[in-house]
Parts: C-alpha cells; sequence; structure tokens
C-alpha cells in the first residue's frame, strides 16, 4: 500500500498549482483514481490468494506427513533388493520410480482413516478454538492412529524381506493360513531373520519422530466454511485418486507391475507386500486338500512333462487362433443331424477342419474369455472361481506357450485389436513371455473401430498377416478375435449381403470369413508352409439354439483343430480333447526338449486315456470319452454316460461297472496338485 501514500501525496501536490488547467486537473485525479482502484484490486487479491492458501492448511500437513512413509516404504524396497539380489535381476532407475506409484496406492490405503478422520474433523468443527482443551487429545489421537496404520504395512515390508526367497512372490493372505499350520517354519523363520524384528522397533520410532517433526507451524486461527468445502472435495478426489493408482479404467493392481518391469522377476520389486495384501482381501483363497499322499497324486496324473525325445526341435512357426464365442453348435460339421434348421455358419472353418486334426470330443475349460485365453495360451485350467489374472495368485511366475519359445529365440506376440485394458490381456501376456502386444492402439486406421470392442476381424486378421510377415523366424502368435461378442455388430456390407440372418450368427459368419481371408492371404507368404496352426475357441457362445448344446456338458463342446500345410495327415481322433491340452501339443509337435508344466496332455499322445476338466458353481466336473463325472470338492454328485444319456437325466452313481472310483481319483489328483501349485507357487518346473 505504499504507492497509496505516494499516489494520494501526489494528487495534494497538483491541487496546490495554480495554473494548471480544470480539465488537466480532472483527468490527472481520474487517472491517479484508476490506479489506486487496480493497486487496491491487486491487494485483495493478494490477501485472498495467501487467505486460500491458510484455507490449504490440512491438505499440506497431510501430504507433508504422508512423505513419512513414502521413506520408509523406499527404504523398505531398497532392503528387500539388497537381501534378495541373488534372485533378482539389477532394477533400472525407472523400476524403482514405477515403485512409487504402487507405494502410492499403498500408502493412501493403509492411511484412510487417518486422512478422513481430520478432514471429516476439520469439515465439522471449523474453527479449533471452540474446543480449546481437546485439541492436544485430538493431535495425539491422530498421531496413534498414523502410527497403528502405517505399522501394519511396515510389518508386512519387512516380514517379506526374509520370506520372499521361500514363497519367490509377495505375501498373500492365504500364506498367513499356512504360517498358523506349519508353526515350526514360522519360528525358524523369525530365529533366523531376527535382526528385522530390530528394523522394525527402529521405522516404529522413525515413524513417531517423524510426525512430530513433519508439521506445519503456521496454522490459520479460522476456517472458512466455503473454503473448507472445497478443500474437502479437493482432497476426498486426490486420494482416491492416489489409492487407485491413477485416471485409468481398472484400480492399479499387483499384475499391472508386468508393464513396468523389463524382466518378470522383477514384478514383486516393483510391487510392495501391503498392496497384494490389500487386493487380496478382495480375492478368494485356496486351501490344499488332501484327497491322497503328494507322491500318488503327482503318480496318478502327472503334471511336469520331461522331453523323451532323442531328435532335434522343430524351430517351426507356431499360430494359435482363439475365436471368440465359437461353440459347435455353430458348424454345420459338427451338428449334421441338424442340417434341416440349422444349416452351419462357419464354412470356411469347416473346410479347414477337413484337412487338419482333431478329436471328436474337444472342451473348452470355461465359459469366459478370461479362463478361456489362459487355458488355452498356458495351459492352466479353471479350477478357481476368480481368473487367473484377476486372482489373488496373478503374480504367480507361469510359463505359457511364450515363456517356453521365448528361451528358443522365438520372437513372440499377441493380437487383440481391443480397447487398451481390455480384461488385463496387456498385463496377463506379458506375464507368460509375450515380447509384443497388439491392441487397437496398433492399428493405423481408426475407421475400422466398430465403436464397442474394437478393430473388425476382418482388418485385424490383415493387419495380423502382414506384421507377422516382417517377424524374424520362428516365431509364435495368439490372436484373439472380438467381432462375434455382445452386441454382434458387423460392418455395414456385410450386414446388407446377410440380412436374413440373426445378428449373432451373422457374426459368426463374418468371422468365419475373415479367418478365410486371412489364410488365403497367409498361404502366398513365404512362412505359411513352415508353420502350425491351431484354431480353437474362447468359450461357447451365449445363444443356444440346440437343446444338445444347453447341457452341463454341451454347453463346454468348442472346436480345436491343428493344421500344418502339406504335414498332418487329416484326422478326427476318437478320443477327447480340451484347451489345456493345446500347450502340451504343440510342444509335443515342435519336439520341445525342456521340462514344463501342462495339466493337459498332448492329443498325439500314445496313451489312451484323455479327459476334459471344468469348474463351475463350485462343481468340479471330468469328461472322458463315454462319461461326465461331477465332484462338489468332497462327494461324487452325479455320474452320466454321455454317449447314451445327452441330457444328462440318468444318474449312473452306485451302478456296478461304472469307472466312478477312477474318473474320482483323477480329478481329485489333478485339483490337488493345481491347489497345492498355486498356493505355494510352484507353475514353474523345479529343472
Amino acid at each position: 500500500m505504499s504507492s497509496y501514500v505516494n499516489y494520494v501525496s501526489n494528487v495534494s501536490n497538483v491541487s496546490n498549482v495554480s495554473n494548471v488547467s480544470y480539465v488537466s486537473y480532472v483527468s490527472y485525479v481520474s487517472y491517479v483514481s484508476y490506479v489506486l482502484l487496480c493497486e487496491l484490486c491487486v491487494y485483495r487479491l493478494e490477501q485472498k490468494k495467501i487467505a486460500m492458501y491458510q484455507q490449504t492448511f490440512l491438505l499440506r500437513q497431510i501430504l507433508w506427513r504422508l512423505s513419512i512413509p513414502y521413506a520408509l516404504w523406499m527404504l523398505c524396497r531398497l532392503v528387500f533388493y539388497a537381501a534378495n539380489r541373488s534372485i533378482l535381476p539389477t532394477p533400472t532407475w525407472a523400476e524403482w520410480a514405477w515403485g512409487i506409484r504402487f507405494d502410492t496406492c499403498a500408502i493412501v490405503y493403509i492411511n484412510a482413516l487417518w486422512i478422513l478422520l481430520i478432514l471429516i474433523f476439520n469439515f465439522f468443527f471449523l474453527n479449533t478454538t471452540r474446543f480449546p482443551r481437546t485439541q492436544g487429545f485430538k493431535e495425539r489421537f491422530f498421531k496413534i492412529i498414523f502410527i497403528i496404520s502405517n505399522c501394519v504395512g511396515l510389518a508386512a515390508e519387512i516380514t517379506d524381506i526374509g520370506y520372499f526367497r521361500f514363497a519367490n512372490r509377495r505375501t498373500i493372505l492365504s500364506d498367513f493360513s499356512l504360517w498358523k499350520n506349519n508353526i515350526s517354519m514360522l519360528t525358524g523363520m523369525i530365529g533366523e531373520y531376527w535382526y528385522l524384528g530390530i528394523g522394525f522397533l527402529g521405522l516404529v520410532g522413525a515413524i513417531s519422530y517423524g510426525y512430530d517433526t513433519f508439521e506445519i507451524k503456521n496454522r490459520p486461527i479460522k476456517f472458512g466454511f466455503l473454503p473448507q468445502f472445497l478443500v474437502f472435495i479437493m482432497s476426498v478426489g486426490i486420494f482416491i485418486v492416489g489409492a487407485r493408482g491413477g485416471l485409468q479404467l481398472r484400480p492399479l493392481t499387483p499384475l499391472n507391475a508386468a508393464e513396468y518391469t523389463h524382466d518378470m522377476r522383477l514384478m514383486p520389486f516393483v510391487s510392495n507386500t501391503t498392496l497384494n495384501l490389500i487386493y487380496a482381501t478382495q480375492q478368494r483363497f485356496l486351501t490344499v486338500p488332501k484327497y491322497m499322499n503328494d507322491s500318488i497324486a503327482e503318480k496318478t496324473y502327472p503334471i511336469f512333462q520331461y522331453s523323451t525325445s532323442t531328435e532335434p526341435m522343430r524351430r517351426l512357426n507356431v499360430v494359435v487362433i482363439a475365436l471368440e464365442s465359437f461353440g459347435k453348435e455353430y458348424s454345420g460339421l459338427y451338428t449334421p443331424e441338424h442340417q434341416g434348421t440349422l444349416s452351419g455358419f462357419t464354412p470356411f472353418l469347416d473346410s479347414l477342419a477337413r484337412v487338419s486334426y482333431s478329436c471328436s470330443m474337444s472342451y473348452a475349460n470355461g465359459l469366459r474369455s478370461t479362463q478361456g485365453i489362459v487355458a488355452l495360451s498356458a495351459g492352466l485350467p479353471a479350477f478357481m472361481d476368480d481368473p487367473y489374472m484377476f486372482s489373488a495368485y496373478q503374480t504367480n511366475p507361469l510359463d505359457g506357450i511364450s515363456g517356453l519359445l521365448k528361451q528358443k529365440d522365438y520372437t513372440t506376440a499377441f493380437f487383440h485389436l481391443s480397447n487398451p485394458g481390455s480384461m488385463d490381456f496387456d498385463k496377463f501376456t506379458k506375464l507368460i513371455g509375450f515380447q509384443r502386444f497388439y491392441d487397437k492402439r496398433m492399428y493405423p486406421n481408426p475407421q475400422q473401430y466398430d465403436g464397442q470392442w474394437g478393430i473388425w476381424d476382418e482388418p485385424m486378421f490383415q493387419f495380423m498377416a502382414d506384421t507377422m510377415n516382417q517377424f524374424p523366424q520362428p516365431f509364435y502368435t495368439f490372436c484373439f478375435t472380438l467381432t462375434s461378442h455382445h452386441p454382434y455388430r458387423v460392418p455395414d456390407f456385410f450386414e446388407k449381403q446377410h440380412p436374413d440372418i440373426d445378428a449373432l450368427h451373422r457374426s459368426v459368419l463374418y468371422t468365419d470369413t475373415a479367418l478365410k481371408h486371412f489364410f488365403e492371404k497367409a498361404s502366398k507368404m513365404a512362412w505359411f508352409k513352415n508353420t502350425l496352426f491351431v484354431i480353437a475357441a474362447d468359450h461357447t457362445g451365449a445363444g443356444t439354439y440346440i437343446d444338445a448344446y444347453q447341457t452341463k456338458v454341451g454347453r463346454y463342446k468348442i472346436p480345436i483343430l491343428f493344421y500344418k500345410p502339406n504335414e498332418i495327415t487329416p484326422k478326427v481322433a476318437d478320443r477327447v480333447c480340451q484347451q489345456i491340452d493345446v500347450l502340451p501339443s504343440i510342444m509335443d509337435f515342435l519336439k520341445y526338449d525342456k521340462p514344463y508344466l501342462s495339466f493337459g496332455r498332448s492329443v498325439w499322445s500314445k496313451t489312451p486315456e484323455s479327459y476334459a476338466f471344468q469348474y463351475e458353481e463350485s462343481l468340479f466336473q471330468i469328461e472322458n470319452d463315454k462319461y461326465v463325472l461331477f465332484f462338489d470338492g468332497t462327494t461324487v454328485q452325479r455320474i452320466h454316460d454321455v454317449q447314451r444319456d445327452t441330457f444328462l437325466q440318468n444318474n449312473l452313481l452306485n451302478q456296478p461297472n461304472v469307472p466312478t472310483d477312477s474318473l474320482t481319483n483323477i480329478l481329485k489328483s489333478i485339483i490337488q496338485q493345481h491347489h497345492k501349485a498355486m498356493i505355494f507357487n510352484q507353475l514353474t518346473p523345479k529343472n
């Protein structure tokens, strides 16, 4: 306001000069008044700015004190790496930095109560001068909440510094049950890593000291209602974004760490134990059933495969195509008894089946895309209520086909030209070893977007063929179509060509036509004759028009074809085939020479027994070439002869000459091994 005094003084001086004209005097006074008004406005704005800044005191105080756990979480990450560097690759600076994003989620979550109490108390009790006697008690109470909340998270981080080398993953909630049932292991770990307890006490002291030290002293005397309301809304928004890990469609999960690492072994380093445990509270956990001794289970149905071939591995290209919702019901080849009412909507796929190797009974392992893609690409059955990539075990290392072939210097790529982040396939595919992932963003012409899911199948197939033509050989690619998904939209030109077909079947016919054009184009490329093609569905379709495909068995029937130009003898083998058989079948065909995990069996196996497994609504089922058995985890519920009893009306339980015991033992064996491998993180071979 010093300028105000100067301006007033100038006005006074001017008024004493007699020879100044009246007009000049008025003009000068007007000018001075204008300058004074501007000066006063600037002064008020500066005062309001200062006042508004003071109104954000509590938000600034919260953020300043949250820097304490940020520092301690990063310290824990440093010690975690130092303690486990012999089994972890060297992280880059970027991976250190990305860890802050995961820490943000964990820190905001565990401090949510402390944050909300401060914001709510401040909003409803604006002026602390009204309650001077409670101010000290309130501050102590907030400090206790802060210390307890962060100590819980830090205890988890400290524990994993020692436990990680045993589990090879961050701790999840099911590990607590494991410790409860194995006290000797727990006490042994405590004895071995006693110094971590001392470190934890040091962290507790650091939190307490830091809370008092990291205090903003200039607290405003009064808070305004409207500013505090705005600050409250802004603060809640900031912390919701922090807890979600950003503004992306899905909240951040431990699986997202796959996006930010150059080596999948560093996923536990980038993430943190606190976030793992928080995410795990939303998941359902497995327990290991003890149906039989582990050695008997492994002998009854071995899940680790070891090559016996003496021939060198064949370095063929491999292309797996998963067709969205392609049940056998849509095929004229597989439903000849219904030719009068349903002529088939997959003419090209039927023609390809006639020159391929397939099985007379082929099944999906689940009813969802997330289950089918995992089964086809990684050989993992859908034995959990949650799909693998959304389960509590989503960070368990898993060697899919891509991971196995990458060890043999294959170029690996996954094509699903959907909206970014669809079903978390981008993260899952990186976890299992895919080097490249193609979604809608990679396609050059956005006009081919279907308006809902992604790029139409026809241009997607053409794009994939051209892209693969640039790959060095050998390569492995996996393609997942999308047009035959609800709402079954197809391009306008195709709808006009087939106006009399309902939307679902028209979308199936469109994808079949797109597949035909892909093979026509690919057959002219140099790599085509050196390629094994596997064509299957992710699951059956939603629209079931034939009664036989509505049963507990029929709803899993899908085509699975193996085609190699000029090599595979066309045959329909009289055996069962399932999605998880694709991985071992490919490895068998290539004569892969390293051990690998497989819950399925090669379709070229010499063993006469073949099975399919599913799990739905807490009920396991197993099919062989004649029977289907239903098991609730404890008791066999039903067994049916599917060849004579299509609609599963005649329960043969307790009937003579029915293989109830043998099928039950097979199913118990694979359930027990699956659950154990998930819980103990044993989805890769021991070598």
